[in-house]
């Protein structure tokens, strides 16, 4: 057997380092060290598009309004297009909230996709000018625009004391409506348990047009003369509303291909939503909310100086993270599995133009419910990667395909290192697989003499060295 060749401490360093990064990285995303400084974040890039404003909360105890992550406890995570963060302490009281936003649909009356510049239909409005003390005609494209909020629950719980022989409960700090940290047969105790979370999400709505062009629209008569371009946002309507309990990681016993039902002591609850049909408050932009644009500077084409170009639209709700318990045979608690919950808000705003140019948008993908199968490890990939979710076309599939990611990237770790420190090790493992597979094969027919030798393996250390490789 020939011997082994010695590996540079080059080689070695980089297998270490390897190792030590993606340690580093699991101590940040578990909150063990602190973060990385964050990117700053930018706002979509199209004409007009959605935005996160800020999160308010109105409840007997507390009233404030988040408009960046310093107003949050842990979590504390406020981007453009998405909200995750704690008012108070990060295992019990108000449940963590998140909020998420779909992108901006040009549609039609009934809510179909239809090509960006073909509006829902065409009017025309005078308008008197009290300067020149005359009726001045405003010829208005009426526009629909859709998009999707989703409000939720991520509902934390923090073992205090572990329960010990039967009738001796454990202990939880939580964030669901189970009004106890423990329960015996002959009492309940403790405070740090839940409560609702009651308050109004701000998304924003822009309008920032690239350029707008008034050369091609024909004028409804001869003494008509086209000034500038304008539009404006006129109202906001809940389209379609859905309210329920999210597919969270605790699962149906342990599975999470099941919800858990919460006990009636733990009831969760979603309340005080707008229904649908019923308009939306709209606030002015006036540097309140977070990722303020500037006012767009139209001219006097504008039917009403009090329409809006930009505002802020806001989403109400209660939301109350309900609670399943695990007792043991003396009726004493032993675990408490939260019951997250979440109101997803489809939205229908109308906006009019004035003149000929079309506010450019995408083509966003349809909006899923919210699921935390797996979530944990999408959620440390996706920080790392500051947002990133190559894998988000899978839809609900998402996190499986991290899971598997993160499957893989420790195996591959886990070659790496025997490969440089323990290079025989491979050898023996690899021979061992191809006797498993030979012994899979055995009887199925396979001829004698059309495999390698006996004593050959591919594997063999005379043959392979993935340290050697290296």
């Amino acid at each position: 057997m020939p011997k082994r060749r010695k590996h540079s401490d080059s080689v070695k360093f980089a297998a270490v380092g390897i190792g030590v990064l993606f340690l580093v990285a699991v101590l940040v995303m578990t909150g063990l060290i602190p973060g990385l400084p964050r990117l700053t974040f930018v706002v979509p890039g199209w004409e007009i598009y959605n935005v996160m404003g800020g999160l308010e909360i109105d409840t007997p105890t507390m009233q404030k309004l988040v408009v960046d992550s310093s107003g949050f406890t842990s979590p504390n995570e406020f981007t453009t297009v998405y909200i995750k963060g704690d008012f108070d302490d990060p295992y019990y009281g108000f449940p963590t909230i998140m909020v998420t936003q779909g992108g901006l649909s040009h549609v039609d009356f009934m809510g179909n996709s239809i090509p960006n510049d073909q509006p829902a239909m065409t009017k025309s409005v005078n308008v008197w000018n009290a300067t020149e003390e005359k009726w001045h005609t405003v010829v208005l494209d009426y526009h629909i625009y859709m998009y999707t909020v989703t409000v939720r629950t991520v509902a934390d719980k923090n073992l205090e004391a572990s329960g010990g022989p039967l009738g001796v409960p454990a202990v939880w700090a939580h964030e669901t409506l189970w009004p106890y940290e423990w329960t015996t047969p002959i009492n309940s105790g403790g405070d740090h348990y839940g409560k609702e979370w009651a308050g109004i999400v701000w998304t924003k709505l822009v309008i920032s047009p690239w350029r707008w062009n008034t050369d091609t629209k024909t004028p409804p008569n001869a003494s008509y003369t086209l000034i500038n371009g304008w539009a404006g946002i006129m109202d906001t309507y809940v389209f379609i509303s859905v309210k329920n309990q999210v597919d969270n990681q605790y699962g149906s016993d342990g599975a999470p291909s099941q919800m858990r039902p919460p006990d009636t002591a733990a009831k969760m609850s979603i309340k005080a939503t707008i229904p649908d049909g019923h308009e939306l408050p709209m606030a002015e932009d006036d540097g309140t909310f977070a990722n303020t644009q500037l006012p767009v500077e139209w001219g006097v084409v504008g039917p009403d100086t009090r329409i809006k170009s930009s505002v802020a639209q806001g989403y109400p709700c209660a939301l109350g993270v309900g609670a399943q318990v695990a007792h043991d045979l003396f009726g004493s608690s032993q675990d408490i599995f939260p019951c997250d919950v979440a109101v997803q808000y489809t939205v229908r705003t109308d906006v009019l133009q004035a003149h000929d140019f079309v506010l450019q948008t995408g083509n966003p993908p349809k909006v899923t419910w919210p699921t935390d199968y797996f979530g944990w490890s999408q959620d440390f990939w996706t920080t790392l990667l500051n947002g990133l979710n190559p894998f988000g076309f899978l839809g609900a599939y998402s996190p499986l395909a991290w899971f598997i990611v993160t499957v893989i990237g420790i195996a591959f770790i886990i070659l790496i290192l025997l490969a440089v420190f323990a290079p025989w090790v491979l050898p023996k493992l690899f021979s061992g697989l191809r006797q498993t597979r030979d012994f899979a094969f055995e009887g199925t027919g396979r001829k004698k003499g059309t495999g390698r030798k006996k004593g050959k393996t591919r594997f063999n250390s005379e043959y392979f060295s993935l340290g050697r490789c290296l």
